[in-house]
């Protein structure tokens, strides 16, 4: 778990500097691409396809490890907010309800966020958040591109999915923040380490 906190943490360093909204950060290996750092926020979003085929509970039971990185699931409120800052402005009612949009902008995002289902005409990139209304239930966000009308459609719902329930094309909108001071001491722990046993002598 320390190896992957430091391929985190210098990777984010290594990371080009912050002159975008949205930068492309590798989390495990170069070139994966799996974050996505929102700059306004200081919030790193993972890609939604790392996450598929696993129910609410399953995440926050830990089930591959994302909240031992300090993943957590996030609200609604965030989700809506990303979304008006970088796809399209969902409305007062968010996250309920939906929103359509001209453009291209959600396509941008499923760029960036990985695409759940590669439908041929309206590829959508669908994913569970935190539903802080006060029950155990799932909020679910959606992001649709409707290539063959060139408009993006983009769908943000609150439709208490059961905390039990997977799906293969549904992932989870999860987030952590940019490398906090826990991370880049956990990277210097597995440095120091690394150093010591390349200098200790041999027996």
């Amino acid at each position: 778990m320390t190896s992957r906190f430091a391929v985190l943490s210098l990777t984010l360093a290594l990371a080009p500097p912050a002159g975008a909204a949205l930068i492309e950060v590798d989390l495990f290996t170069a070139g994966d691409g799996l974050l996505t750092r929102d700059t306004a926020t200081g919030l790193e979003w993972l890609d939604l396809t790392a996450t598929t085929g696993r129910s609410y509970q399953q995440v926050l039971a830990d089930v591959g490890g994302w909240r031992s990185l300090g993943f957590r699931h996030a609200t609604g409120t965030e989700v809506c907010a990303f979304f008006a800052a970088h796809a399209f402005a969902p409305g007062p009612s968010c996250p309920n309800g939906s929103s359509m949009l001209p453009g291209n902008q959600v396509s941008t995002l499923h760029t960036l966020l990985g695409v759940t289902n590669p439908s041929i005409y309206s590829p959508s990139t669908h994913g569970m958040y935190d539903d802080a209304g006060g029950g155990p239930e799932a909020g679910r966000a959606a992001l649709t591109y409707l290539g063959t009308t060139f408009m993006s459609a983009s769908a943000v719902l609150d439709d208490n999915l059961a905390p039990d329930l997977a799906f293969t094309t549904v992932g989870h909108f999860l987030v952590i923040p940019e490398p906090s001071s826990a991370v880049l001491l956990a990277a210097a722990v597995f440095a120091l380490g690394a150093l010591r046993k390349r200098r200790s002598p041999r027996p």
